[in-house]
């Protein structure tokens, strides 16, 4: 593996690396070991199958490129070292173009990547989770980690040789929440495909930049399908609007302040679409959001507004009872005095037939 590779030539530390969702990018500079090359060379062949990659090599100006691990790269590799040798040093560019095929792509510097998510805004992430996830998506980490991640997107260890499992019923069960709550709320410039638990760790990882990461974008989500209507612009500049007992409006949000509400944000979120009328709850939760404000006006995602919530939800739920028993007495009242009017007016009607009857037998006979 790459990232064991550079730790073990102990070499890691003069050598740049970048690695992005697509893109994995080694560039070295003034290197005088040439037999550096050859055992890189080697290490290649440990890449995914999925990936391609392009090795660079320039020896006193003198530049090749292989980007494959046969005998003829091979061959090219050491005859270019052998003749430009002489020279005192040498630099070389890795890079790696990382692919998704059933389900799966790579990382190979998962603390390099953590680093580069950490720093990239809401709307890039959600572009780049949402462009490869369909229904799940596996992270396969090319140095010794403990699997981790969400219920649709997981990171695991290479090394595990084993194929991640496709939990068909997760993804159907998945899908249909996703229209449910699209069908709820209004997104500008936001995704389409993605849902607050894709974005909820079931263990924290061992790097800050994920864990930040999808706390960030769990508590976006979870907001994004709470709110009536919602925007991520290219910039990452978020803002919502809340249409309740007042109408709230919030432009720029600070994306860390929200984080550290996460779990609130999600609680609200997965009580709104968890049993029960989906649009009475959210116009509930709309309505207190709107009065349930800090000093700045912006609404409060502490533990108590979903005490508050929940509490006028049972009040909502008593009252349609008591209406629903008042409505069914009143009823069954209709249905008893119709039923007694019915009875009156057959009574009425034997009444009258049993008089005519005997009229007809106390006749003068001819």
């Amino acid at each position: 593996m790459l990232e064991a590779f550079f730790v073990r030539m102990a070499c890691q530390s003069y050598i740049e690396i970048d690695e992005t969702f697509d893109l994995l990018t080694l560039s070295a500079t003034e290197q005088t070991d040439f037999s550096l090359l050859s055992k890189l060379f080697e290490e290649l062949k440990t890449i995914s199958p999925r990936d391609k990659f392009e090795l660079i090599i320039e020896i006193g100006g003198n530049t090749t490129a292989i980007s494959g691990c046969h005998i003829t790269d091979k061959v090219n590799l050491e005859s270019h070292i052998e003749k430009y040798s002489d020279n005192e040093d040498y630099e070389f560019t890795l890079t790696i173009n990382k692919l998704v095929d059933r389900k799966t792509c790579s990382i190979y510097f998962l603390g390099k990547f953590s680093i580069f998510i950490e720093k990239q805004s809401i709307y890039s992430l959600f572009s780049s989770f949402s462009a490869r996830i369909d229904g799940i998506i596996h992270f396969e980490v090319f140095s010794t980690i403990e699997t981790f991640g969400s219920q649709s997107i997981v990171f695991f260890d290479s090394s595990d040789g084993l194929e991640r499992q496709i939990d068909i019923d997760t993804i159907t069960i998945r899908d249909e929440k996703l229209e449910e709550i699209l069908n709820n709320s209004s997104l500008t410039n936001s995704p389409k495909n993605l849902v607050p638990e894709d974005f909820l760790l079931k263990s924290p990882s061992t790097f800050f930049g994920i864990d930040d990461c999808f706390s960030r974008l769990n508590s976006v989500l979870s907001l994004i399908f709470i709110a009536s209507a919602s925007e991520i612009d290219k910039d990452g500049t978020f803002s919502y609007k809340i249409f309740g007992y007042k109408c709230l409006s919030s432009d720029n949000v600070d994306i860390n302040a929200l984080a550290m509400h996460q779990p609130n944000l999600y609680l609200i979120y997965d009580w709104a679409f968890s049993g029960g009328s989906r649009s009475d709850k959210l116009g509930l939760i709309r309505n207190i959001l709107t009065i349930h404000l800090n000093d700045n006006g912006d609404p409060l995602f502490d533990s108590d507004v979903l005490d508050a919530i929940k509490s006028s939800y049972q009040i909502y739920l008593k009252d349609n009872v008591n209406s629903y028993l008042e409505t069914k007495n009143k009823i069954g009242e209709i249905i008893i005095e119709s039923i007694a009017k019915t009875a009156a007016m057959a009574d009425e009607l034997a009444q009258s037939f049993k008089s005519n009857k005997n009229e007809g037998q106390t006749g003068i006979k001819p």
